[in-house]
């Protein structure tokens, strides 16, 4: 994520304050304060709004983006994460288009299966699951037409699944060819530096490691990180909450009122006086350049001097060992090791000295604290299972046969009295609502109507989980803001996954060996009941998904930004104020490609059993890039620049949705209750696999299945090859493009779009937190002449 983030009030008057156009963090300071002592303009606000809006520069002339004409390829020149991300949900949408309408077909056959009755279903979509196939107990049904049903269905499915891989491959090849073009025209400063470690702690010099490194190429530039401990996150804390307090008092100032009345701005007071006694109580009389040294960033003039450092210091034996020469060797006894350098803006400088054990315990706290969210949600889907409890099993309802009792006999509140009702029409139930069936009715419109609002809480639970990831993912300390997307991307899809998949699906699982424990469910497998209870609980999650939270943000949070701005903007007295309103709030890509991909992952995993659910991710898909793209386009604020990784990881994870998929759909498919396919007992197989998924795999459906799970592994392994050919590619691209581009020719470019040095002093996010925890005069000149040539070399 790039540094440069506009200024946001966000609820319960928070405000967070980053800078922006790489002016200094004081410069931005200033600046906020005149817009707060500034009369509101209506007009400077609308000119605020359009210039941090994705706006269309015509000529000079500041114009809005067609929403249905406008290309996303466009979105690159902010961008190159945001434009990939409306092309993986374009790809998404087209595989499944495909899938959904090949659907159709089991989707017929499903609905005139005939098995279930309608008053066991509790929507008329609980026709179209494969639980409708079959004959039900006593009746004779032609062993053929279900053979025939069994062939349709399962061909079609594995065709679908096929095509998912096929399609994989392409959209991941076609996506590095995007990449690979985007990077073409890209200077950046990474791309000439590498970060070089084992350096001594003191007594060295930016002149000598320059001298050292001189042998590979010219050097233009040396920056030695230094070592501050906890003491730049400690100022980082404290400079943050310094600028909220600032602004907080300057509003309050500014409307005359008193700010002994403003709770929050005391609450920030009293955190701030904590981080100051701890400062008061470390050594203040410290200069930069006495500092331990942590490690050191060279900057070559030539790619090819980057390149051949990191050849040099990368050689191994075949044992592995590393391999370096003395003249390589820093003073000649000192081993180096050389690493590809992160962008500058990229670097969390404060994270940097966090250790690996530190590191390590921060993830093992935020997985177990991860543990106990998933507890939270079993227990909710636990409370659902059983509201339902009270409904009888088919099972259960064997020994009550219509011809064998009578059912005047049993209490209203019995099992034969439900197994009597469940097994009546639509219209003979209502006739019997006043008289028997009048205590099941009730149950069942109970147990429907928890099903919605279960439904509705597993999604307010994951709402909350991407809330809770965020925090989890920057307490773990990651080095670069990059890391830290990576990480929020994966946690919220796995958690958001495993919450409405897998968790929904081991709440009702009963695993005899494991069931006095866990696991104690009703069902053993995909039986026909479970297609009416937990199928029917998945399918309506995912429908309700279709809104959530996307067409919220369409529907409330659009109108509402947009009304306040027509005629609520004078309640405003300062242009601060005023800016802040007509100011979008932030885009965040990780979380909502986490999202589709959640959403994705759990229509394909349960599709071969309920096919209804590929065509619910269509229209998903749909929905969602239209609305994605009219908010960004008309609600949202321009995006911070977002690199490609998100989108090449969800590209990576993808091939686990059909592994899933076709895992799945082999136990559905091998359950004898819903096809009966006689095949002949395969030995081998059942002794390999065992008897459970041997007897599954023997059938027809169940090799298909096996083999494009083997077909999955490989395009795994496959994209892992791939993805090294084209970061080959990408390697010779560059190297051809900047043969004979120098870095001092380009660097003025370089910082027009982001950092052109790795000097943390120089750095407008930690500048004025490092100068004024030291106490230096020379550090301080040298900072001031740095940041006064940087500001000259802009300008011209």
């Amino acid at each position: 994520m790039s540094a440069c983030e506009a200024v946001e009030t966000q609820p319960e008057n928070e405000v967070y304050v980053c800078s922006r156009n790489r002016m200094s963090s004081q410069e931005h300071i200033m600046q906020i304060e005149r817009d707060i002592f500034t009369k509101a303009s209506l007009t400077t606000a609308k000119r605020f709004r359009e210039m941090n809006s994705l706006r269309k520069n015509d000529n000079g002339n500041i114009r809005k983006y067609n929403i249905c004409c406008s290309s996303t390829v466009h979105f690159a020149d902010y961008s190159l994460g945001l434009r990939l991300h409306f092309t993986l949900i374009k790809q998404l949408i087209l595989i499944f288009f495909v899938i959904a309408g090949v659907s159709v077909l089991p989707l017929y056959l499903n609905y005139n299966g005939n098995y279930y009755l309608p008053s066991q279903v509790q929507s008329e979509m609980d026709f179209f699951t494969i639980g409708n196939q079959g004959s039900r107990p006593g009746e004779e049904k032609d062993s053929s037409e279900i053979e025939d049903n069994y062939l349709m269905i399962y061909i079609s499915d594995t065709c679908c699944a096929g095509f998912f891989i096929l399609m994989i491959l392409i959209f991941f090849i076609v996506g590095n060819v995007k990449i690979i073009n985007s990077l073409k025209n890209t200077h950046k400063i990474s791309n000439f530096s590498v970060e070089i470690q084992g350096l001594p702690s003191k007594k060295v010099t930016e002149d000598e490691v320059k001298k050292h490194f001189s042998q590979f190429g010219k050097v233009a530039e040396v920056f030695l990180s230094r070592k501050f401990g906890s003491m730049l996150y400690i100022h980082t804390q404290r400079a943050e909450l310094q600028e909220q307090i600032f602004l907080l008092e300057s509003l309050d100032k500014m409307n005359k009122r008193d700010p002994k009345n403003n709770k929050k701005l005391e609450k920030l007071i009293k955190k701030k006086t904590k981080f100051d006694e701890v400062i008061s109580k470390s050594d203040t009389s410290i200069s930069y350049e006495s500092l331990d040294i942590k490690n050191a960033y060279i900057v070559f003039n030539k790619q090819s001097d980057r390149r051949n450092c990191l050849n040099a210091y990368n050689r191994k034996n075949c044992c592995g060992c590393s391999l370096q020469k003395k003249e390589h060797r820093f003073r000649g006894k000192f081993k180096l090791s050389a690493f590809p350098a992160k962008e500058p803006s990229d670097i969390i400088w404060e994270n940097i000295e966090v250790s690996s054990c530190s590191r390590f315990l921060r993830t093992c706290l935020s997985i177990i604290l991860t543990f106990f969210i998933l507890l939270a949600s079993m227990g909710m889907i636990y409370y659902v299972k059983t509201s339902q409890s009270d409904l009888p099993t088919q099972q259960e309802c064997l020994p009550y046969n219509e011809d064998t009792i009578n059912i005047q006999d049993y209490p209203k509140d019995s099992t034969a009295t439900f197994c009597y009702c469940q097994n009546l029409s639509t219209d003979s139930l209502i006739s019997e609502s006043t008289d028997k069936c009048s205590t099941y009715i009730g149950e069942l419109s109970h147990a429907w109507g928890m099903k919605f609002l279960s439904s509705f809480g597993i999604i307010l639970m994951n709402y909350f989980v991407k809330i809770i990831m965020r925090k989890l993912s920057s307490f773990e300390r990651p080095k670069s803001q990059t890391d830290i997307q990576r990480k929020i991307f994966k946690k919220i899809f796995i958690l958001i996954f495993i919450n409405t998949a897998i968790l929904t699906f081991l709440v009702n699982l009963n695993f005899p060996q494991l069931s006095e424990y866990i696991f104690h469910g009703k069902y053993k497998d995909f039986e026909k009941e479970w297609f009416l209870k937990v199928g029917s609980l998945i399918l309506i999650l995912m429908i309700i998904s279709m809104g959530s939270p996307h067409l919220i943000y369409l529907g409330i949070a659009y109108p509402l930004g947009w009304c306040c701005r027509k005629n609520c903007y004078k309640s405003k007295k300062s242009q601060y104020e005023l800016n802040m309103m007509f100011l979008g709030p932030e885009f965040d890509i990780a979380s909502r490609t986490a999202q589709i991909l959640s959403v994705v992952f759990t229509c394909y995993f349960y599709s071969g059993g309920i096919p209804l659910l590929n065509c619910t991710c269509f229209i998903y898909l749909v929905i969602i890039f239209m609305t994605d793209k009219f908010l960004v386009l008309r609600h949202y604020k321009k995006p911070p620049y977002y690199t490609h990784e998100i989108y090449v990881t969800a590209l990576f994870l993808l091939p686990w949705a059909v592994i899933f998929h076709c895992l799945v759909a082999l136990f559905m498919f091998g359950n004898t209750e819903i096809f009966y396919i006689d095949t002949e007992e395969n030995e081998k197989i059942r002794r390999f696999f065992g008897d459970i998924f041997g007897r599954r795999i023997e059938k027809p459906a169940g090799i298909v299945f096996f083999a494009l799970i083997l077909a999955g592994l490989l395009l795994v392994i496959t994209l892992g090859f791939i993805q090294l050919i084209c970061e080959i590619i990408i390697t010779k691209i560059l190297n051809k493009k900047v043969k004979d581009v120098k870095f001092t020719s380009v660097r003025r470019e370089i910082r027009r779009t982001g950092l052109g040095t790795y000097d943390i002093r120089s750095n407008p996010n930690y500048a004025m937190i490092v100068m004024s925890m030291l106490n230096s005069d020379e550090d301080s000149k040298r900072f001031i002449d740095e940041a006064q040539e940087n500001s000259n070399s802009e300008k011209d």
